[in-house]
């Protein structure tokens, strides 16, 4: 292969790598991925002689640039970040496309490492990790071939691109040692270095919040826009909870209508203790560790006695985020929007739906000033809907027997599916509930909640997520997004709110994690915990456990290990440094020699400034045929033992050069 398409190939993936390491951190539109063809267009218009117009590289990269800062005027000091990887991306592209020389390929790493940098802040994800080291070994690619061609090019002249036979299996291991030595050093620095917080500097990207703040029965249910990433995971959950089935709570939604359901303008004001959710069946201390994409919200198995952050959330791992506590809404929130994971440990009963608590505690709702909020009934439902909840709930006194037999009706009468798509222009739940008789859990939910409140029970829905996967190892809960979920929560007469859940589910057991997606939560587990949560606390941690080490190691033996260390270090670098002297000085005069006879065919002829190869096409018409095919053989004994790390057999090479001095003597 020649060095020159190794050269190329390497820069090519180098920068390519640079500019999906920071795409997949997710803050940049779809359409920017189309970027990452820059490189691969830019190495075939080099391997061709070619590149881009100066001119489209300096009018891409002052727009690149101009965008830029327009997202940070627009966005404020928040989006500098983000604006900044806006110029970069651009003035990379350009870089790459319009490329000419070695030093044009040096601008290009380097741009390539700043949007690395920048990446540390856009890609939080553990694909930051991957990327990362992938560009290590690129960059050190492409550093080491660009040397090589520059010093190629001092010695065979312009045509070293086409070079062959230059670059083989010995590279490739040197750029992979050296690759190694790079990514441990950067390893040490990070791990040594004082952290800082860049999101707590306010430079983050634009907010994680995805919790949706309302939700359309006309759309595809949430467990199907949800993917198979990690939302939240739960520690010190009792397995017998788990086999139960666990609600993640998350946001409360007042507005419901026929069409979907939505989170009023203002949150109630309302006495504390008609917000408070009921007791659950059991108590639990649990650790939720969760994702920064619902703002400053607070995912929890039921209500809470407490909650404390213990680590992250915030932009600097250093200090926690604080927890404001339950909100108008009856939410668990912090005190602030998360910009990080954050770790949580809670204390409260876990929710069991339509489990009714045998405790009193007296709510008078009925005197509550925003108690319409919850008894809310649009205008546009069908009129079917109230005669429906009607026949279901004939003959219920209390709030709890209208709720079960509603419940009982709707787990009855209808099945579940994900793939219901409301006609055009239609009513959903009427379709739902009247025609297609098969709907997800927002219709349930959406159906529940209307008719307990055609039947005077006050009632609110919640999202979250449902059922989750079981780690056997660690006895972990993991929640994705589609376990993503929507139920009921209405209001006992005298015990609060209670969780309920009309949706049917399937029979068959709770899902365990494989063995593939266990070791992936490991290494998502140590990614979060020592690199985006890797805090000072964690450093002097780690020293000490270093210098524990130390203490248990007898002197004697370690300081024999390190003197023995440097010995054989020195020992090999001294046999590198001869054997790299020997080899030169044979090389050295063998051409010598060569040089020695082509200036005394072309005497006068200044052949010091040329490479061994432009010096024998110079004296080419002053030598014989045997001469020129004896030259032609030392400069190709002399480029396979200088370049190709090659060198012909000693007795070949010293019969070259024999033959060479022997020539010179017949002129």
């Amino acid at each position: 292969m020649t060095l020159g398409k190794v050269h190329e190939f390497g820069l090519a993936l180098c920068s390519t790598c640079a500019l999906s390491l920071v795409l997949l951190g997710g803050e940049f539109p779809v359409p920017v991925w189309l970027t990452v063809a820059a490189p691969w267009v830019s190495m075939g218009l080099r391997l061709r002689g070619r590149a881009a117009p100066a001119g489209s590289g300096t009018l891409l990269g002052l727009a690149s640039l101009l965008l830029g800062v327009t997202q940070i005027v627009v966005g404020g000091v928040p989006a500098a970040v983000l604006g900044g990887g806006t110029a970069l991306i651009g003035l990379l592209v350009a870089r790459v496309l319009t490329r000419t020389t070695r030093a044009h390929d040096l601008q290009t790493l380097v741009l390539a490492l700043l949007l690395v940098l920048t990446g540390a802040v856009l890609n939080v994800n553990i694909s930051y990790a991957v990327m990362f080291v992938l560009f290590a070994v690129l960059a050190v690619w492409s550093l080491m071939t660009r040397q090589l061609l520059e010093g190629a090019q001092e010695t065979l002249g312009r045509s070293a691109d086409g070079a062959r036979d230059v670059v083989e299996w010995r590279f490739f291991a040197g750029t992979g040692a050296l690759s190694v030595v790079v990514l441990t050093v950067t390893s040490l620095t990070f791990f040594l270095f004082p952290r800082i917080g860049f999101l707590d500097l306010h430079l983050s990207p634009k907010s994680k919040g995805r919790f949706p703040g309302e939700v359309s029965l006309s759309q595809s249910p949430l467990a199907l826009l949800g993917d198979d990433s990690v939302v939240a995971v739960l520690s010190g959950v009792p397995r017998d909870a788990f086999i139960d089935g666990l609600y993640l709570r998350g946001g409360v939604y007042e507005v419901i209508g026929p069409r979907g359901f939505s989170r009023a303008p203002e949150p109630p004001v309302m006495d504390s203790r008609s917000l408070r959710l009921a007791d659950g069946p059991s108590e639990a201390r649990y650790t939720v560790t969760l994702q920064p994409f619902a703002g400053p919200l607070l995912f929890t198995l039921g209500p809470v006695r407490n909650a404390i952050g213990t680590k992250g959330g915030g932009g600097n791992p250093n200090f926690k985020t604080p927890i404001s506590g339950i909100n108008p809404r009856d939410e668990l929130v912090a005190t602030r929007p998360l910009a990080s994971v954050f770790r949580y440990e809670v204390a409260g009963a876990i929710s069991r739906p339509g489990y009714v608590p045998p405790r009193d505690r007296k709510v008078d709702f009925a005197e509550q000033p925003d108690a319409s909020l919850f008894l809310a009934w649009p205008a546009d439902v069908d009129p079917r809907v109230e005669a429906l909840a009607a026949r279901y709930a004939a003959g219920a006194r209390t709030a709890g027997d209208k709720a079960r037999r509603i419940r009982d009706g709707l787990l009855n009468d209808y099945a579940y599916t994900l793939d219901f798509v409301p006609s055009v222009l239609s009513d959903p739940l009427a379709e739902f509930l009247f025609e297609r008789r098969t709907g997800h859990c927002e219709l349930f939910a959406t159906a529940y909640a209307l008719m307990l409140r055609s039947q005077g029970v006050p009632t609110r829905i919640v999202g979250g997520y449902q059922g989750g996967s079981y780690d056997p190892d660690t006895g972990d809960v993991i929640f994705t997004g589609q376990n993503a979920h929507a139920w009921v929560e209405w209001l006992h007469e005298d015990r609060g709110w209670i969780v309920d859940d009309p949706t049917p589910t399937p029979d068959a057991p709770r899902a365990t994690l494989s063995a593939w997606a266990r070791m992936k939560r490991r290494a998502l587990k140590f990614w979060e915990d020592q690199v985006v949560d890797y805090t000072f606390a964690d450093q002097v941690t780690a020293l000490r456990s270093i210098k524990d080490l130390l203490k248990q190691v007898p002197p004697r033996l370690l300081g024999g290990g390190v003197g023995a260390a440097v010995v054989v270090v020195a020992a090999v670098v001294l046999w590198r440094r001869r054997r790299r002297r020997q080899k030169g000085s044979r090389l050295d005069a063998l051409v010598a020699a060569l040089f020695s006879l082509l200036a005394e065919r072309r005497p006068g002829l200044d052949l010091l400034t040329k490479t061994a190869r432009e010096a024998v096409a110079l004296c080419a018409g002053a030598l014989s045929e045997e001469e020129r095919r004896l030259c032609q053989r030392a400069v190709a004994a002399y480029e396979d033992g200088r370049f190709a790390h090659r060198p012909w057999p000693e007795p070949e090479r010293e019969a070259l050069r024999a033959q060479l001095l022997s020539a010179r003597r017949r002129a």
